[in-house]
């Protein structure tokens, strides 16, 4: 958090703060606390919060950063449900908020409005309801959604995710049938599906 009685468009002298929209000043950012001044800076591309201390939810005012092609939150101690809008930055690569308390449900449609993901980290949460489905249509190459409480079967329409290289489902309560379409992921090299109601195996 900054306090200061200059207005923001003369902070130019602080080495990487740009809020005024001269892009390419701001590209990579790490701090330790979270505050909803941050979202004056229109055209940051990167925001890394990891391993802080940080609690609470995530201000609604970072809807704004509609720039954003990494996103990471991991080990910190964010709680409560899940906002809405951290799935609507359409140039979305690296999407982690792992090793949170995260709760509420993964909504349909993030293969819309976050088209280029390739990255979603979401280990270690308490995050609920079932996988979705359109996720296949994602060039994801790391999808970890370990120790959750998702539930439901594992779609058969991850097997069409051919970029897959890591696929983490362990610590859930999933259910069903080990979806064959599993052993189409040729370039696979980590899958976990251990602690789970699950039977079968992918050939």
């Amino acid at each position: 958090m900054w306090l200061s009685d200059l207005h923001e468009c003369d902070w130019y002298n602080r080495p990487g703060l740009d809020p005024c929209n001269n892009v390419g000043q701001m590209e990579i950012l790490s701090i330790q606390d979270l505050a909803p001044d941050l979202s004056i800076l229109s055209t940051l591309h990167e925001l890394t919060l990891s391993d802080n201390m940080i609690t609470g939810t995530i201000p609604e005012e970072y809807s704004s950063l509609s720039k954003l092609d990494t996103f990471v939150l991991s080990f910190n101690q964010f709680s409560g449900p899940l906002p809405g809008f951290i799935f609507r930055y359409p140039d979305m690569v690296k999407w982690d908020i792992g090793y949170n308390r995260f709760t509420g449900a993964l909504p349909q449609g993030i293969s819309q409005q976050m088209p280029n993901l390739e990255h979603m980290l979401m280990e270690n949460n308490v995050i609920s309801g079932t996988i979705p489905r359109d996720l296949w249509t994602l060039n994801l190459i790391f999808l970890h959604m370990d120790d959750n409480k998702l539930e439901g079967p594992i779609p058969t329409e991850l097997g069409l995710a051919t970029k897959l290289k890591q696929l983490y489902l362990h610590g859930n309560q999933l259910t069903g049938t080990v979806p064959s379409e599993l052993g189409n992921l040729k370039e696979l090299m980590h899958l976990t599906l251990h602690y789970n109601w699950l039977s079968g195996c992918p050939s």
